[in-house]
């Protein structure tokens, strides 16, 4: 958490002005607050200890958005400064995340494992209507940023978007 917040900063530092810096650090921000959270309701002592820290992580459907808005930012895309694809994008997250904190009918209630506490999701419309919009969004992230490498012709571009795609790719395979 704390190596990843300094890449970030530093990143950050290099150009703050960069549209693609400023949504890197955001992401790495929101992700290390989550992990954060998951880490402490992991630890939680008791059931209502693990359900406070739950709910204080509840903003992590949000990285799914934010994830896609890098993609968009990374590749260049027409619609990576777009206010309307941003607000698009994020107010849906907002609602799930919302509607998970105030019914816990997204993540459901943590459970006990032999590791701690974890939260394992509910099977209801809420958590389908969630599982859809996030694999969607991480879909397109997977396309954009695949499209992207296949197109690019210089070969750093190249480099950086074959580990983005990467990078994206990866928890489309494991949600």
């Amino acid at each position: 958490v704390i190596i990843c917040s300094l890449i970030a900063l530093i990143i950050y530092r290099r150009n703050h002005k960069s549209h693609l810096n400023q949504i890197f650090i955001v992401t790495t921000i929101l992700g290390t607050y989550w992990a954060f959270a998951v880490m402490m309701m992991s630890l939680a002592g008791d059931p209502e200890t693990a359900i406070f820290w739950k709910k204080v992580g509840f903003l992590w459907p949000i990285l799914f958005t934010l994830v896609f808005q890098f993609v968009l930012a990374f590749t260049q895309n027409r619609y990576a400064k777009s206010k309307r694809v941003f607000s698009l994008t994020l107010i849906p997250s907002m609602v799930l995340a919302f509607w998970d904190l105030l019914t816990g009918e997204i993540s459901g209630p943590p459970v006990l494992h032999y590791t701690g506490y974890a939260f394992l999701g509910q099977l209801n419309i809420a958590y389908g209507i969630f599982t859809i919009w996030n694999f969607g969004l991480m879909l397109s992230a997977v396309y954009l940023s695949l499209r992207f490498y296949l197109t690019i012709k210089e070969e750093t571009k190249k480099k950086q978007a074959k580990l983005v795609t990467f990078a994206v790719f990866m928890p489309v395979v494991f949600q």
